[in-house]
């Protein structure tokens, strides 16, 4: 049993980041309702994804108050982007300056990658034709490019948003790796381009 627990709270709701859930747990504060923050790790992934949910925890006779003011920001999450939404904790423009230029770097490198496949194809089969069989030619010029891809794109799709902490392309299980705002804080890829240096 958890402390929370034993102390008589619930479970509000689950985020899918802890990030996520500090700042939910700051708003409810600032509202003036007690809140407890648990870290989960269930699959145990924590340490090689770097993600871990977390479950807020209120009083039994605060959820309904807690629930509206959740629901609420979350509204307001789906609207406007291009306001800051008021839940998420406010990060020095430096550190969002810096991982939005590490999330671009990440996209860029998967990009030439994808486009510089061509070169690196005529390369190696014009370096390879004579030393490599050809029966096994094909998957010895593509299985190195395959998975060199594969791990380039993961790392890019995995990039966390600075701001709030969520991945910054892949949200409920969908990548969409052309986004150009974080899907769950709305953060502009070029927000640190509009800032005062």
């Amino acid at each position: 049993m958890r402390d929370s627990e034993a102390r008589g709270e619930v479970p509000l709701d689950w985020f899918p980041s802890e990030p996520a859930a500090l700042a939910a747990a700051a708003s409810l504060e600032a509202a003036g309702i007690e809140c407890t923050v648990h870290r989960e790790d269930p699959a145990g992934l924590a340490n090689f994804t770097g993600l871990s949910s977390a479950r807020v925890f209120v009083a039994r006779q605060d959820v309904s108050a807690a629930r509206a003011l959740i629901d609420a920001v979350r509204q307001d999450e789906r609207g406007d982007h291009d306001r800051k939404v008021p839940s998420w904790p406010d990060v020095a423009p430096d550190v969002i300056a810096r991982g939005l230029s590490e999330l671009r770097k990440r996209r860029r490198t998967s990009w030439i990658l994808f486009f510089g496949f061509p070169v690196y194809a005529f390369v190696a089969f014009a370096l390879l034709r004579h030393v490599v069989p050809e029966d096994t030619l094909l998957l010895t010029v593509f299985l190195p490019f395959c998975i060199a891809w594969v791990a380039v794109g993961w790392r890019a799709g995995a990039a966390k948003c600075p701001r709030c902490g969520d991945t910054y392309s892949i949200k409920r299980g969908f990548h969409h790796s052309w986004t150009q705002r974080c899907l769950h804080c709305g953060l502009p890829l070029r927000a640190d381009a509009s800032s005062p240096k």
